[in-house]
């Protein structure tokens, strides 16, 4: 599934230092976004990259990019609640991305 990205309210093409989070969707593409993808992003500085894996029916929050990888890696069930990097006033629950 394509994956999506949030970014501050912009009408113009943006640069990944811009993106504040890539958000993929994982029912077949699991392996691909976990691996190649995440290291891609990583590698771009993008602070906060959430798999949602529909199958596991949990969400993976990897954040904090570091020489080409994100440093810290969380996995999110329905009822926890966690923040995106950068813009951590704002709490969000892992259930209204999960099934």
């Amino acid at each position: 599934m394509p994956a999506l990205s949030a970014v501050e309210g912009r009408t113009r093409p943006v640069a990944p230092a811009e993106i504040l989070a890539k958000i993929e969707i994982a029912e077949t593409s699991l392996a691909k976004d976990t691996r190649p993808k995440r290291l891609l992003y990583a590698r771009f500085g993008i602070p906060n990259y959430l798999v949602v894996d529909l199958a596991g029916e949990v969400l993976l929050n990897y954040n904090a990019p570091l020489d080409g990888d994100y440093g810290e890696v969380g996995t999110l069930r329905k009822g926890d609640v966690f923040a995106l990097a950068g813009v951590a006033a704002v709490p969000l629950e892992a259930s209204a991305f999960l099934p």
